[in-house]
């Protein structure tokens, strides 16, 4: 079993060590399962530029990759599989790996290093429903690692993690303090806070 160093993240260089722990792990991730591809990415990029036509025919060409409906496994996560290296063998073998896998992965290799890492997720909500916007063709919701997090803390609040909680993400390529991270998030997904908002909660895995 693997120890918890609970203190990883305390330093008087403040975050930078935890930042330091995060990018090699993405580094490390990036460097052993290269050329994955995501569906909710591709969809996510496409929605960046739908207003532009300069990017009609990248868009097309997307369009057809997604097309050739790339296998997933992220619905493994759902089945209850044994978080171990034999995940990172079945995305090897795949070819793809979404949000989910990607911070399950993370989890395991910070945690393989001591590191107490915490697996968030968060949804999007209409804020008049109180439900999952249907006009959404990409992220309803996204998965990542926390490192830092305040003992204290609640995970349904971001302001009450802390000021050392950094967000690592080998999906979205983020690894920085989770204000700005969440901040980034808001950009990609187009957030739209006059009709939306975040939904944070633990994800036990």
């Amino acid at each position: 079993m693997n120890s918890v160093n609970f203190n990883s993240s305390i330093s008087f260089e403040g975050i930078k060590p935890t930042i330091r722990v995060g990018e090699e792990v993405v580094r490390s991730i990036r460097k052993d399962l290269p050329g994955l591809k995501s569906c909710t990415m591709i969809v996510t990029k496409m929605e960046q530029h739908e207003d532009n036509i300069k990017y009609d025919e990248v868009r097309n060409k997307l369009y057809n990759l997604i097309k050739k409906k790339l296998p997933g496994i992220s619905y493994f996560r759902k089945c209850g599989y044994i978080l171990n290296d034999k995940l990172k063998e079945r995305v090897i073998r795949l070819g793809n790996a979404d949000c989910e896998v990607h911070s399950d992965i993370v989890k395991l290799e910070l945690t393989k290093r001591g590191e107490n890492a915490n697996l968030v997720e968060f949804n999007i909500i209409d804020t008049e429903s109180g439900k999952r916007p249907y006009n959404r063709r990409s992220c309803n919701d996204h998965s990542f690692v926390v490192l830092g997090m305040k003992k204290d803390a609640s995970f349904k609040d971001p302001k009450t993690w802390g000021t050392k909680a950094v967000i690592v993400d080998s999906w979205a390529g983020i690894v920085e303090n989770a204000f700005d991270a969440i901040e980034r998030y808001k950009l990609m997904i187009k957030f739209d806070p006059e009709i939306e908002e975040l939904v944070f909660k633990k994800v036990i895995n």
